[in-house]
């Protein structure tokens, strides 16, 4: 039987795959400013890292429920 994705599913492809590319850009921009990778620096992962945890579990709750 064919599983179909969610719209949860998808959108958290979606902000993974953003979130990579916004994590690849941050990294050159703080090894060409010559700061360092504190938390300080980093306080975008506050909403980030969270909202990641969040769409995950729901992805792998609902592909486990069906």
């Amino acid at each position: 039987m064919k599983k179909k994705l969610t719209a949860v599913q998808i959108c958290t492809l979606i902000v993974f795959t953003l979130y990579l590319v916004w994590e690849y850009n941050m990294q050159q921009f703080i090894s060409v400013n010559g700061l360092s990778n504190s938390f300080e620096t980093r306080l975008d992962l506050l909403l980030l890292v969270p909202l990641l945890l969040v769409l995950v579990s729901i992805s792998i709750w609902q592909f486990v429920k069906k």
